[in-house]
């Protein structure tokens, strides 16, 4: 399938209105070639069928519990998720449920 422009939008600091950015694929129609570097390799091209993803849970009960082994243990989960994944969930943080639901409000607001 080919795509002749992709169309973005980029909001402007100066007006506070969205301008389209545009690529558009017929500046390239005289190019023989791309560069390399700007060929994906076939692990970074999409895929059709996604693949499941395995998120590392981290449950904070331990650290409220007293326990320094299992403490530790969440610890080193945490540390092998920032490695291999580069984030986790965590669950029983006893953050309040409506400071949670505020931080999703603001997050979700336009900027």
């Amino acid at each position: 399938m080919t795509t002749d422009s992709i169309i973005t939008y980029e909001k402007s600091s100066i007006l506070d209105e969205e301008k389209p950015l545009i690529f558009d694929t017929s500046h390239m129609k005289n190019e023989s070639s791309i560069l390399t570097q700007y060929i994906w390799t076939d692990d970074e091209k999409p895929c059709v069928v996604a693949h499941k993803f395995h998120v590392p849970l981290i449950d904070l009960r331990v650290f409220f519990s007293g326990d320094p082994a299992a403490a530790e243990q969440a610890s080193r989960l945490v540390g092998e998720a920032c490695r291999n994944h580069g984030f986790f969930l965590v669950v029983n943080h006893e953050v309040d449920a409506n400071l949670v639901s505020n931080v999703h409000h603001y997050m979700d607001r336009s900027l």
